[in-house]
């Protein structure tokens, strides 16, 4: 296992397969990995963090999968003005340990799959914008403001949103499996269960 680390690039751009085996990438702007959600795989073989830059452009992009490259939980860190996850997460053999987000989190495809989780945990530090399901082992912290949209359910140990929390006005039904710990008004939504 390599634990080099990758620094000085102003983009790094992959299109297919991504294994990481460094424990940290920083880029100035943008970092994205893949161009198939359907098909393409990011597996990290260490705990990882990616950093950019935090300003509105400086975005990490997920167009694959992402996994733990072996049966060990690897944790994910991200830093950057926005992260996207536009392909499932932990799903599959290998599912993540810890994923930790510094900056805006849009969420596209689920984190896990039904009972099954993907991370063992999740927290965001800023706004969250939710299109997908989440299930996690333990605890899910979604620090800023939370809007989601369509039939959603969030599965872990506790779900804590420290701000408000709101449906898109599209008929949304939010499922909460675990304890739930709401600091914010609740908006905008059909069910809340």
């Amino acid at each position: 296992e390599d634990n080099d680390t990758v620094t000085g690039l102003k983009d790094l751009i992959i299109t297919g397969n991504t294994t990481i085996d460094t424990t940290t990438i920083t880029t100035a702007d943008v970092q994205t990995y893949g161009d198939d959600a359907a098909a393409d795989t990011t597996k990290l073989s260490a705990n990882t963090t990616l950093t950019t830059g935090t300003g509105g452009t400086d975005i990490i992009t997920f167009n694959s999968t992402v996994n733990s490259l072996g049966a060990t939980d690897q944790n994910l860190t991200l830093v950057a003005g926005k992260t996207v996850f536009n392909a499932a997460v932990g799903v599959g053999n290998y599912d993540l340990g810890a994923i930790d987000i510094t900056g805006i989190l849009d969420l596209n495809a689920a984190i896990g799959s039904g009972s099954t989780a993907g991370a063992t945990t999740l927290a965001v530090s800023t706004t969250s914008n939710l299109a997908a399901a989440v299930t996690t082992s333990g605890q899910q912290t979604y620090s800023g403001a939370t809007v989601f949209n369509g039939t959603l359910d969030l599965t872990g140990s506790e779900v804590e949103f420290g701000s408000t929390l709101a449906g898109d006005g599209s008929s949304d039904n939010l499922t909460i499996s675990g304890d739930l710990d709401l600091n914010g008004a609740a908006t905008l939504l059909t069910t809340l269960t």
